[in-house]
């Protein structure tokens, strides 16, 4: 599911697609691209199976991200070159990763916490985001898990 449009500025309420995913034994991927420029992301809370977006959003390297549930990439059967590690996070990848675009993410991330203060690298994001006027709460009403 889409977590945000970019073109209405919504909030898809992820408590209940989460609800009727379990529902039917079904996964949950959530797309947060447009989500994540503007709130904190904690998918241990969120309670999602995949998660994606691209860090370009937040100022990093135009490069996908994705979340998986521990255990999840193993049960998937993906395409991928013989001679590439077939174990998770492996297994998905199609060969050499871009090393330099990773370490982009990471910069990006570490100058969004340069911003704000605390001792671990989640308290100074949290920090930053809130002293940007980003998050009033962690997530909008309807995404936390319950």
């Amino acid at each position: 599911m889409g977590l945000a449009s970019n073109a209405l500025g919504t909030v898809n309420d992820l408590s209940l697609v989460r609800k009727l995913a379990r529902g039917v034994g079904a996964w949950l991927m959530v797309d947060a691209v447009h989500y994540a420029p503007h709130f904190l992301i904690d998918v241990r809370a969120m309670d999602v199976d995949f998660l994606i977006c691209s860090a370009y959003k937040f100022y990093g390297p135009h490069v996908g991200l994705l979340y998986a549930r521990d255990g999840l990439l193993d049960r998937l059967e993906p395409d991928r070159l013989a001679t590439q590690d077939p174990r998770s996070p492996f297994r998905i990848e199609t060969g050499t990763l871009n090393h330099a675009a990773i370490l982009g993410v990471r910069a990006a991330i570490e100058y969004i916490a340069s911003l704000g203060e605390g001792t671990t690298l989640r308290t100074r994001l949290v920090s930053a985001m809130e002293g940007l006027g980003l998050t009033n709460a962690i997530w909008p009403p309807g995404c936390i898990a319950s």
